[in-house]
């Protein structure tokens, strides 16, 4: 009887709370509603209603353009630049990372084996997040510094980072062995980015220029030679590099003559300040008419209808075309040399402050929009290898 009674006192007492603290109906909203609500929520809110049914876990999907796999350890995780969020694979959060909503294990225990290693759970919460906040595009980040527990070799065994758009070493040094394992993953719609990374002095490999973007922030080991491999690429930046002004002046004759597209834009930077720059070492060779203090027109031996290498025709000009060259007073300047001379020319923009060299090469393509094709030779006191920061 007494068993009885307290059953009913509970009973009595669920059914209170529940009408007091009803469950918000959010199934029964129309469609429009429902999705106004989920468009509110945040990464952390979005992942706790995915995990109540298969159901929720459709309505909240959203669609992100990018985000990092960051590997270092226990601080393993997803971050989401866009939702300005961080996903860690274990219980720690960084010392940092207080502007981010940050998630750790706790908030997805279901889906992370606790005797797995950081690394397996970081690869099953990145499969977890995909099936929430799909991209179709994404990125690897080594913290070199701190990978103690796998190496570079059992983080690109798995399948998916593999698949990854762009590869990030960050802060520490790396073999050459090691080195060249990232550089075997090069293809013309990867990226790779290189700061903060000690790389040996005599380091070559043959693919370190076939990535779509590059950015090597201490590029004392690379030469001039090592340029010439580029093909397609986008964007490229040197830093630090031990190049002088007959290695640039071997560039341009040789981009001038190339075959092929070999980047839309490059940018280089010495390691020291104290060259004496010779603009005759820098154009030796080279046709050039000088327009004014920093302009200069070279003819371009090629012809391509590339949307990279853009070559101007004095004849048989697209009007449309003509006139997105004509912006600016340099376009001014070259569209009138072009009309005078009948030639095939690439415009060339000469400064002596910090920016020395700026190329463009101009196609007869009026369905490529002005893009010019650029080299960018600056010279930029720095240490050898700077300290990491967060």
């Amino acid at each position: 009887m007494d068993l009885f009674f307290w059953l009913s006192k509970l009973y009595e007492f669920i059914r209170f709370r529940f009408h007091r603290y009803p469950k918000f109906p959010l199934l029964h909203l129309p469609y429009l509603a429902i999705k106004q609500v989920i468009e509110s929520m945040s990464v952390s809110e979005r992942i706790k209603l995915s995990q109540t049914s298969k159901r929720m876990a459709t309505f909240v999907r959203m669609r992100l353009p990018f985000y990092y796999v960051f590997i270092r350890d226990a601080l393993s995780g997803l971050f989401m630049k866009d939702q300005n969020a961080l996903l860690y694979c274990g219980r720690e959060i960084h010392k940092f990372a207080e502007k981010y909503e940050c998630l750790t294990s706790l908030d997805y225990e279901e889906w992370l084996p606790k005797n797995a290693s950081n690394l397996k759970k970081t690869e099953l919460l990145f499969h977890q997040i995909q099936d929430i906040f799909p991209s179709k595009s994404f990125g690897v980040c080594l913290f070199l510094s701190e990978i103690f527990e796998t190496t570079i070799e059992k983080i690109f065994e798995i399948p998916a980072f593999q698949k990854c758009d762009r590869i990030v070493l960050y802060q520490g040094g790396i073999a050459s062995i090691h080195l060249d394992k990232i550089m075997k993953m090069a293809n013309d719609k990867r990226d790779i980015v290189i700061r903060y990374t000690v790389v040996a002095q005599d380091y070559r490999h043959e693919m370190a220029f076939k990535f779509r973007n590059i950015e090597y922030d201490d590029a004392r080991w690379v030469r001039v030679e090592y340029l010439f491999s580029m093909n397609n690429c986008e964007n490229v930046k040197i830093e630090q590099c031990r190049l002088n002004l007959f290695d640039i002046n071997t560039l341009i004759k040789y981009w001038i003559l190339c075959q092929r597209d070999m980047f839309k834009n490059l940018t280089i930077r010495f390691e020291k300040q104290d060259i004496e720059f010779d603009w005759n070492v820098v154009l030796k060779d080279v046709a050039a008419e000088k327009l004014d203090n920093s302009s200069f027109l070279m003819p371009a031996s090629i012809m391509t209808s590339s949307s990279y290498d853009w070559i101007a025709y004095g004849q048989g000009f697209a009007s449309g075309l003509l006139a997105v060259v004509s912006t600016g007073y340099i376009g001014y300047l070259a569209t009138k040399y072009i009309q005078k001379k009948k030639r095939d020319v690439m415009l060339v923009d000469l400064h002596t402050s910090n920016v020395v060299l700026q190329g463009a090469r101009v196609v007869n393509n009026p369905s490529n929009m002005y893009a010019p094709l650029m080299i960018t030779v600056a010279y930029e006191q720095r240490g050898v290898l700077r300290e990491g920061k967060e």
